[in-house]
Parts: C-alpha cells; structure tokens; sequence
C-alpha cells in the first residue's frame, strides 16, 4: 500500500483551486483520529499555474486519505503525509518548484518521494525539459552519458549493485529526467532511489551547467534574473 500511495501522489495537475497571497505559502492540514496531513506549496503569480499546482497539493491529500480508508487494519499504527517545497531560484520567467513527498504508514519504514515542476509565468503553461531548448535532438544521450558519471563520481567507494542501479537510472529514456529544476546556472536533476536500507538515501542529484549544454541552444530567457 505504501508503494502504491507513493505513485499516485505525483500525478500531474490539471484543475484549479483558490490562491493566496503572494509569498506566503500555503498549508493544507487534516487530521483525524489515525492521520495527519500537511502539504505546504507556494504561490505562483500566473493564475492558470498557481491554480494548477494548488489543485495538485489538494489531490496529494484526497489520494492518501482514500489510502488509508483502503486500509483494512487501521489499528496498525498513525499514519502521517508531510509534503514540502523548495524554491532556490526566482527566474523573472519562470517559476521552478521542487517538492519532497513523506509518507509514513505506521510501523513500515517511511516513504519518500518527489514531484518538481516548472512553468513559464507569461501563459502558465507547464514546462517539459524539451521546451528549455531551442535543439533538443541528441539532448537525452549527452545527458545519459554526463549523469552517468557524475552519479559515479559522487559514489567512488560504492558496491557494484550500486553501480547497477546508476545504469539503469541513467539510460537515454526522457522518463529518466523528467525530475529537474532550473537553477541558477543550468539545471539540476533528480534520481529517486529504492526505499531498501542498503543505498541508506532516497534520491541523487546532478547538476548540469548551462555551458555544457550549449550545443543544444537553450532558451536563455528562462534563466533571466
């Protein structure tokens, strides 16, 4: 169930919802005699986006609530959803989120996800890593082969199964990089890892600079300051 529960809850937004004010973010709470629930995320100032991604953080909520109604033995422990976010750069063009997902269900050890998502402020549409480009073609096998090492680099001492695992996280299939975010200088990407105590971390991040990815003619704009 915990498995399941994390895989829904990153399911794209597609309605609206209310907003707040600007720069304050906004919590959603609920609690009940076996749950507890608190989703932080921010507000966006493109209307069509910020609508999107409250109507995301609402879902998370309604998704894990209907989980543990699934449950059959609700005597088997408290159950908790803690959903934050991240927001390292202000672009004057875009709007680049990062959210941590933690589920904890009772006595099992505790879930850990991720969502992150990036919109462009003007229409508020929702940006995929090809729209940063003006030539995307040969993008995913320059970032296959960059992440590969990079991800190795950070784990010189670590065991073979290991190594493995980067293999697979790193092939040239886009699903691989759909976790990023903009920063300051390039982008940075995510690599959720299993939950099982031998990797003892949860996810890895590579960045890449801006300089290394000029072949591909990225849209300068979005790293407007």
């Amino acid at each position: 169930m915990l498995a399941a529960i994390l895989a829904f809850l990153a399911l794209v937004p597609k309605a609206a919802t209310q907003a707040h004010a600007a720069d304050m973010p906004n919590i959603i709470t609920n609690s009940s005699s076996n749950y507890r629930i608190r989703i932080e995320y921010p507000t966006l100032q493109n209307p069509k986006a910020n609508s999107d991604i409250a109507f995301w953080a609402n879902q998370q909520a309604s998704i894990f609530i209907q989980g543990i109604e699934d449950i059959q033995n609700l005597e088997s422990g408290f159950f908790t959803l803690s959903i934050t976010y991240d927001k390292d750069f202000y672009s004057r063009r875009c709007d680049s989120l990062y959210f941590k997902i933690v589920v904890d269900m009772g006595d099992m050890q505790p879930g850990i996800g991720l969502a992150t998502f990036t919109y462009d402020k003007r229409d508020g549409r929702s940006l995929t890593l090809n729209d940063l480009f003006g030539k995307s073609s040969g993008l995913y096998p320059f970032l296959a082969v960059y992440c590969n090492k990079a991800l190795k680099t950070q784990l010189q001492n670590a065991a073979p199964e290991f190594f493995r695992v980067i293999d697979e996280m790193t092939t040239i299939e886009p699903t691989n990089y759909s976790f990023f975010t903009i920063n300051p200088d390039g982008l940075t990407f995510f690599f959720p890892l299993s939950q099982s105590d031998k990797f003892n971390m949860t996810e890895m991040t590579v960045k890449v600079p801006l300089r290394e990815m000029k072949r591909f003619s990225p849209i300068r704009a979005y790293w407007s300051k």
